[in-house]
């Protein structure tokens, strides 16, 4: 019977361990999607630094938007509606 709940124990542990995978954005290549001078200019309209702006797919609602500041998500459409709300 101890060996069966060791045997157990070491199992869901396992399974705990390669089951639990971090799920990280979706950097797009710089060369392949550079950022417009229009995008970076309504960037800083929104009154956001653009500097080090980097382009991603979110990969919880495959939206595409921009990171800013390093860690702030603006999408695409988000960016628009804020511009034509000011």
């Amino acid at each position: 019977m101890k060996n069966f709940l060791v045997l157990s124990l070491v199992i869901f542990t396992m399974m705990y361990l390669f089951s639990c995978k971090q799920e990280t954005e979706e950097v797009l290549a710089e060369d392949n999607n550079p950022i417009s001078a229009e995008v970076l200019s309504k960037i800083k309209a929104l009154g956001f630094s653009d500097y080090d702006v980097k382009k991603i797919i979110d990969p919880l609602t495959n939206q595409t938007g921009y990171i800013v500041e390093g860690d702030m998500f603006i999408g695409e459409d988000q960016l628009d509606a804020e511009i034509n709300a000011q």
